[in-house]
């Protein structure tokens, strides 16, 4: 997740620069077909694309604020986990069995690297790519040369071996449903079974810890309806439509603004030139605004703006981790660049 102050505007021409070229393309054919074929008949009503380019940036603009609410969304989701998470590791501190520390600390540790499996399996879910994802776009593959997607990296079956032994291992990988919500049930099925056999028998301690997990398990539904379900395909499709009549109209429409520019001064040969820049640089001004929209939709995908799972799963084992009590030096490592600062 970029974390810095700002995008600088080379950035952006660097991020959507196949995009510019495609313009200047466009916008120098009907231009040299009006300057040097004398084909003055290209030109089209300017009211015509003022009536359209209103109708594309309502469109947009609302398409933004939906895209911009799933990835703020996503957000508060992975910063409720994080919350819960901490909340759940106070619960399982708080098992403590009469006369046996060291059956205590297993049953803590244990309950403690469920929780990370859990952790881990969830955001191996969602970083699943997806049809209608954006990460494998010309302009976003190039900055993944500046960061790293620790789940595209490592196998999930090296990353949950840290935390599961063998049998659990092999069945979790082996379930072919929802693998993070088959950990979870491991998790209700081991607080139940201590119940039962009054290893928690204290009922605020277990009331506690069910209801922890209870509300990450909403909270992981949460995040894979957002993982599941894009930005309704309806308004993307329109959008893009209409985008793109609109791109293929303002070269047509600045001709006779531009040629008339110079007509007094005689200079209507030169200044009909000025179409191309100033073309280009409308229609980039909406196809930029529809691609930030567009790229802010699926905040689990693993661009560059979206909510940095991979260092948040991190942050939450280590704090958890040392509520265990383990040595700063045996703790992990946060993934590296997996959160880009510029």
């Amino acid at each position: 997740m970029h974390v810095g102050r700002k995008f600088k505007l080379l950035e952006y021409i660097q991020w959507t620069r196949r995009e510019i070229v495609l313009l200047t393309v466009w916008a120098t054919i009907p231009t040299l077909a009006y300057a040097v074929l004398g084909w003055r008949f290209l030109s089209a009503p300017p009211s015509v694309i003022a009536v359209m380019g209103t109708a594309v940036s309502f469109i947009i603009a609302f398409k933004n604020v939906e895209c911009h609410r799933r990835a703020s969304d996503a957000l508060a989701i992975w910063t409720s986990i994080a919350a819960r998470s901490m909340a759940w590791g106070n619960a399982v501190i708080g098992v403590v069995l009469p006369d046996d520390p060291q059956e205590t600390r297993r049953v803590r540790r244990l309950l403690f690297n469920q929780h990370f499996a859990w952790l881990t399996a969830l955001r191996y879910q969602l970083r699943e790519p997806k049809v209608w994802e954006n990460l494998n776009e010309p302009g976003n593959k190039e900055y993944m040369a500046f960061y790293t997607i620790p789940e595209r990296k490592t196998d999930i079956r090296d990353a949950l071996a840290k935390y599961l032994t063998e049998p659990t291992l092999s069945s979790v990988l082996h379930y072919r449903g929802d693998k993070a919500n088959y950990l979870m049930s491991l998790q209700y099925r081991f607080i139940f079974d201590a119940y039962d056999k009054k290893v928690l028998d204290f009922g605020p301690i277990f009331m506690g810890m069910q209801g922890g997990l209870n509300e990450l398990t909403l909270l992981q539904g949460n995040a894979q309806r957002i993982k599941s379900y894009p930005y309704a395909r309806n308004f993307y499709s329109i959008s893009v439509v209409l985008l793109r009549i609109f791109i293929i109209m303002v070269p047509f429409a600045l001709l006779e603004q531009f040629h008339g520019a110079g007509r007094y001064a005689g200079l209507e040969a030169w200044t009909v030139w000025a179409n191309i820049p100033f073309s280009v640089i409308l229609t980039w001004i909406f196809v930029t605004l529809e691609k930030v929209g567009e790229n802010s939709s699926n905040p689990f995908e693993g661009g560059v703006n979206d909510v940095p799972i991979s260092t948040l799963a991190m942050s939450i084992e280590i704090e958890m981790r040392r509520m265990l009590g383990d040595e700063e030096a045996d703790l992990p490592a946060a993934p590296a660049n997996a959160t880009v600062i510029l």
